[in-house]
């Protein structure tokens, strides 16, 4: 067991695949050490997402649906996250809106909001009231088959 320290409990060093099949309940789960497995919606909706820290804040970066990507995929596209050259993950961010502008019809917002960007002044932001989490999960599913060079599901 290990402490982790973003929430503050004992986890697993590492989940199985297995053992992350069975998770159903909502919530985050540690996978591996910044990797994590996102339930919501009672379990129907299942996302890989990476923990960072940027600057001293806690960051997390969305790498796919759990439909589409295995544990083992996950892990690898993880690792290429981390490793130590001139990939960064605002790099990967950047080409993420890059791809968004200029491959998609999504709207500005959606590629905003995706990246986890206030867009807008405060007036603007204060009459906002949506997340648009269902355009978001169809830009982040046309993003996970352009990276991992798939066909749609």
């Amino acid at each position: 067991m290990s402490l982790d320290h973003s929430e503050g409990r004992q986890v697993p060093q590492s989940l199985s695949s297995q053992q992350v099949s069975a998770i159903a309940k909502d919530g985050d789960y540690r996978v591996d050490r910044n990797l994590y497995l996102q339930v919501r919606d009672d379990g129907r909706t299942r996302s890989w997402v990476f923990r960072y820290r940027f600057r001293g804040r806690l960051r997390r970066m969305g790498l796919g649906s759990a439909r589409l990507f295995t544990l083992s995929d996950i892990r690898k596209k993880a690792l290429r996250t981390l490793r130590d050259d001139d990939t960064t993950v605002h790099g990967l961010r950047a080409s993420f809106r890059t791809w968004c502008a200029e491959a998609t019809d999504f709207p500005r917002e959606i590629a905003e909001a995706a990246l986890g960007h206030r867009v807008g002044d405060d007036v603007e932001r204060a009459y906002a009231r949506t997340t648009f989490l269902a355009k978001r999960r169809s830009l982040m599913e046309e993003w996970a088959v352009f990276t991992s060079g798939r066909d749609a599901p």
